[in-house]
């Protein structure tokens, strides 16, 4: 696996790249691979989200997102997260 970090943007006002990207020469993603951070508090809980879809925020900076029951599995949040604020709002638990 190599990862390939995103260039430098041209223009300072531009929207900045959101990462780097995994990239597997020749072979096909793995079943399982490890994501892992820093910062957390030692024996807090920490949420686990995979991002089915994007939407954009509106100009007075609210976000809406439908999602389909059938859509969650055995999922029982959802996040909104902004790429560039990194707002992130953590939905109830939906029981």
């Amino acid at each position: 696996m190599t990862m390939i970090p995103p260039p430098p943007p041209s223009d300072p006002t531009a929207i900045p790249d959101l990462g780097p990207r995994f990239y597997y020469p020749g072979k096909e993603p793995p079943d399982v691979f490890e994501v892992s951070g820093e910062g957390f508090v030692p024996g807090e809980d920490v949420q686990v989200a995979i991002i089915r879809q994007e939407v954009e925020a509106r100009m007075d900076g609210r976000a809406r997102a439908l999602v389909n029951a059938n859509e969650l599995g055995y999922a029982r949040r959802v996040i909104l997260m902004g790429a560039i604020s990194g707002t992130t709002v953590l939905s109830p638990v939906l029981e």
